[in-house]
């Protein structure tokens, strides 16, 4: 029976609302706020990459800034020590025109050099290969749970568009 008014009661009431591809509302919010969530973890990613970009830097102007008045203080020393083992075997040149006794002297001078900074660069390369190590141990990690969470992580998501 009309009275000639329309009805009053929406589409959704005793039925809910389809899509074109027959998905209802109800799905499309599931895939929207799953869709959120995902884009809320590669913000969230985006965000600690630069954090860690950040600290990594401070953490090299540290490093480098600590080396660097260490390098000062062992180049003294070692600058002290090699000047007084060239002169002491200078010395022991001209005081022995045709001893070897200065050759020791030279080369004791010369190992000083070298193992220091041999042991200076073994130290630094080991500290920074540990830190990077430790950071993509880290992200890795988390690539691993976005795979779990989502089927694909941020790795993977931007080599298949959808």
């Amino acid at each position: 029976m009309t009275d000639g008014r329309e009805s009053t009661a929406s589409p959704a009431q005793g039925r809910q609302r389809t899509g074109e591809d027959g998905s209802s509302e109800t799905e499309f919010m599931k895939l929207l706020g799953l869709r959120l969530r995902e884009f809320g973890e590669y913000a969230s990613y985006f965000l600690s990459a630069k954090r860690d970009q950040i600290k990594l830097s401070t953490r090299t102007l540290i490093l480098v800034t600590a080396l660097v008045c260490l390098e000062i203080v062992v180049l003294a020393g070692i600058m002290i020590i090699g000047a007084w083992f060239f002169v002491q075997g200078l010395a022991g040149l001209l005081g022995d025109l045709f001893d070897k006794a200065w050759i020791g002297n030279l080369l004791a001078g010369g190992l000083v050099l070298c193992g220091t900074a041999l042991m200076t660069w073994i130290g630094v390369n080991y500290y920074q290969n540990k830190k990077k190590r430790e950071t993509i141990d880290r992200y890795e990690a988390r690539q691993r749970q976005q795979q779990s969470d989502y089927g694909h992580s941020v790795d993977t998501r931007s080599e298949t568009p959808e």
